[in-house]
């Protein structure tokens, strides 16, 4: 530009700016001129977008000078140091057609030039883009003008320049094997589907595979289901899960038929995707059998998904398999049973049964018995009752009338007893007394003493005794009534002092913790003062030790715990590591204790409402407190696992809040126990772990480490900061499934004003692989010193 256009270049510019609109003589007469400078004028107007005046004015002129020949004096303002200047040029091109926009991709390689404004420019003008340009150019920029031009090429390509991707597919870098292979999908076709096979199934890495299912899935050609099925066996859980929603919603009849012989594999990770497969696909017959022997399966998840897609068949099937297994199963197969049976949800499924019991093979009788019971329907008893009066089925029959629950059921197993008849005297006692009401208690407490006071048999006689003495404890007018005899109820064991035992004796009457009453003196020692909670692991009472004068909580196990001997031994053992943790953020454990019948941890008391209670209560709590309680989890977890103890079934209803924000740890080593002895979802309603706070391992059955109470802490970060929890469904099935492979928000997405460096911290705790997560909960504790939170 010579000095004379300078001048009147800066002199028009001037006057524009200053003109009090647009429209005014002075800003004609300027607009002219400049006109007639043209290009050289381009830097001042460029410095003029700076200023907010006549902005409209300045970008009109901009929007006249623009050409190909021009373009280095846009490109010069695409790079001006002020950002705002630089977007109002970007603006300026977009709007144009006046120039060749390949011209523009040089811009990649200047380190001034801002990449997503350039990125964003081009995208407007992608179908005028040359896509080879565009391809050669990705060997000469870095990695993030490398995003942008991958864009570009997404949006710019055409059939056309198919084989010229391909070639590019082995591509050092995976984000740039991951972005072609994102192009090539949008091109269906047989050599692209063997490209994306190819890479899905071969590719070392893990974003590459995603990218290259994600194209198959979406591509209209009917995707290879052999290569769904190898994915199932990819090491990353993501994959899997995509592999295995693409199987489900294949319409290829062969994903059954494969899908049934996956359920024999060895892989429990295979077999649980084999039954999900099934599970949510349309019930196939071929299929009936094969679920019907995975009820054997020793995974419980297996177990469990494999009744929900047999309920799915309707009754008549299931009941034909179900019922003949029913009677003679182990345990874990006979709760899987009636399970399902419990899932059939149709109304004509009591009548069903029924005919079953009338026409069936002795199997399959028996079998009918028992889900009657289990059934839960009160009109089976007069069928129950006329088959105890025959004779008939006596085993499954008091089996049948003690899960049916109904006190009506007494008197006919009273009139059996003293029959003479009974097989199983003592079974029959014990199911008696426990459905005796009181109206029916005082005839039975009768008939058990003349029973008694006959009985020839030593070998049942102290179960007898017991029987009669549980009714004396619960019903008074039944001790009222009682006459001399023979019978001699056990003595209550002198005290014994806490000590290193993992198990103390203490015999005595017969105990239910629902019956207790303020003011009972429990084995000669724990005086009873309230019932402060009941749970999955039963009733929660708290007592004063007579003996240390101090206040402590007996956790009465739940009866079906109590009552397993292996489950007793687990709890034996899981103690033993248990009471070795001593820190003001953990509740000390004492011991575990035989009382009246039945079993119950003694631990500390401490006067406290759980973080539960308080969360139900808000929805989040202030963030420097709600801080400083993580912490003090931390402390607390950081002992119990250089102690080697993983909690496993860490929330909020565990974590308990005392005076002064005083925070303890309650339940160390009870799910230990009870997932180890009955390793599945749910027994009898007792939950192992707590679905919303599972980590993905524990979820699959695989091995548990410190880094699981990590992924449980890191879950509930994200409720007390955010105000809910990462993943919702009423389901616990599917909210399990969501821990896999759900999609999870990012904290402060949820919540903005969360600083982004804790919504690291967070999505670190709760990654999926337990390598990618804090190793133990003091990094995680170190991590968060770094934090500084202000309120919202």
């Amino acid at each position: 530009m010579s000095w004379l256009d300078q001048i009147q270049a800066d002199r028009a510019i001037s006057a524009i700016l200053k003109a009090p609109g647009a429209k005014t003589p002075e800003v004609r007469q300027a607009v002219q001129r400049i006109g007639q400078i043209g290009r050289p004028a381009i830097p001042k107007l460029v410095d003029a977008l700076a200023r907010n005046a006549q902005r409209p004015v300045i970008e009109g002129l901009l929007a006249d000078l623009v050409s190909d020949d021009a373009l280095p004096a846009f490109c010069q303002g695409l790079c001006h140091r002020d950002a705002e200047v630089a977007r109002r040029v970007a603006q300026v091109l977009t709007r144009s057609q006046r120039y060749d926009p390949n011209l523009l991709l040089d811009l990649f390689r200047d380190p001034e030039c801002p990449k997503p404004l350039l990125g964003q420019l081009l995208a407007q003008h992608a179908g005028r883009l040359r896509g080879a340009e565009l391809l050669r150019l990705l060997e000469q920029v870095d990695e993030e003008a490398k995003s942008a031009v991958l864009t570009l090429i997404y949006q710019a390509a055409t059939p056309a320049l198919v084989p010229q991707l391909t070639r590019c597919l082995d591509d050092p870098d995976p984000a740039v094997r991951a972005g072609l292979v994102k192009t090539l999908g949008r091109f269906p076709s047989d050599e692209v589907q063997a490209n994306l096979v190819r890479l899905v199934l071969g590719d070392g890495h893990k974003s590459v595979r995603l990218a290259a299912l994600a194209a198959l899935i979406t591509q209209p050609l009917p995707t290879p289901v052999s290569a769904l099925f190898q994915l199932l066996r990819d090491p990353d859980m993501v994959i899997q899960g995509k592999a295995l929603e693409a199987l489900v919603a294949s319409d290829d009849p062969q994903v059954s038929e494969r899908a049934v012989a996956l359920l024999e594999e060895g892989s429990e990770s295979i077999r649980r995707a084999a039954v999900e497969i099934l599970n949510r696909r349309r019930p196939d017959p071929q299929a009936l059998d094969a679920l019907m022997a995975t009820l054997h399966d020793h995974d419980w998840w297996v177990r469990e998904r494999a009744a929900d897609a047999l309920a799915a068949f309707g009754p008549s099937p299931v009941l034909d398999r179900a019922l003949p297994l029913l009677a003679e199963a182990e345990p874990e197969l006979r709760q899987t049973l009636i399970t399902l049976l419990r899932r059939l949800d149709d109304p004509r499924l009591f009548d069903l049964v029924l005919g079953r019991l009338e026409h069936g093979e002795p199997a399959a009788r028996a079998g009918a018995v028992v889900a009657l019971g289990e059934l839960g329907d009160r009109r089976a008893l007069s069928t129950l009752v006329g088959l105890l009066a025959g004779g008939e089925l006596e085993a499954p029959v008091v089996a049948a009338l003690a899960a049916l629950g109904d006190p009506r059921a007494v008197p006919a197993l009273v009139n059996w007893l003293e029959s003479g008849a009974a097989g199983d005297p003592a079974a029959l006692v014990d199911v008696a007394v426990d459905l005796a009401d009181r109206r029916r208690a005082l005839d039975l407490a009768r008939a058990l003493r003349r029973f008694h006071e006959r009985l020839d048999d030593a070998g049942i006689e102290p179960r007898v005794a017991g029987a009669i003495a549980r009714l004396e404890e619960r019903f008074e007018h039944v001790r009222q009534d009682q006459t001399p005899s023979s019978l001699t109820v056990p003595a209550v064991a002198p005290p014994v002092p806490p000590g290193d035992s993992a198990i103390l004796a203490a015999t005595g009457p017969s105990i239910n913790p629902h019956d207790l009453k303020a003011g009972e003196l429990l084995a000669g020692r724990y005086r009873v003062i309230r019932e402060i909670g009941r749970g999955g692991f039963g009733v929660v009472i708290l007592v004063e030790d007579e003996i240390v004068q101090e206040r402590m909580v007996l956790k009465f196990l739940a009866p079906h715990v109590a009552q397993d001997k292996v489950a007793i031994e687990r709890f034996k053992h899981e103690l033993r590591y248990a009471r070795r943790i001593t820190h003001e953020n953990v509740i000390r454990i004492y011991d575990l204790l035989a009382l009246g019948g039945t079993f119950a941890i003694s631990m500390e008391y401490f006067a406290s409402h759980s973080l539960g209670a308080e969360l139900r209560r808000q929805e989040r709590l202030e963030r420097r407190r709600a801080l400083d309680l993580v912490r003090a989890m931390c402390r607390g977890l950081a002992v119990a696992h250089r102690e080697e103890v993983v909690h496993r079934d860490l929330k909020p209803g565990n974590v308990l809040i005392g005076e002064g924000d005083q925070l303890k740890i309650v339940d160390f080593g009870l799910a230990a126990a009870v997932v180890r002895v009955t390793n599945r979802l749910t027994r009898s309603g007792l939950l192992v772990g707590t679905p919303a706070y599972m980590a993905p391992e524990q979820i699959r059955g695989r091995e548990i480490d410190a880094r699981t109470d990590v992924y449980s802490l890191g879950v509930m970060m994200y409720e007390l900061f955010t105000g809910s929890l990462p993943y919702h469904n009423d389901d616990p099935l599917a909210l399990l499934l969501a821990h896999l492979d759900g999609e999870l928000v990012p904290p402060h997405q949820v919540e903005p004003s969360l600083p982004e460096s804790l919504g690291r911290i967070i999505l670190k705790a709760m990654a999926r692989d337990p390598a990618d997560r804090h190793q133990g909960v003091e990094e995680l504790a170190r991590e968060l010193e770094t934090v500084e939170v202000v309120e919202d």
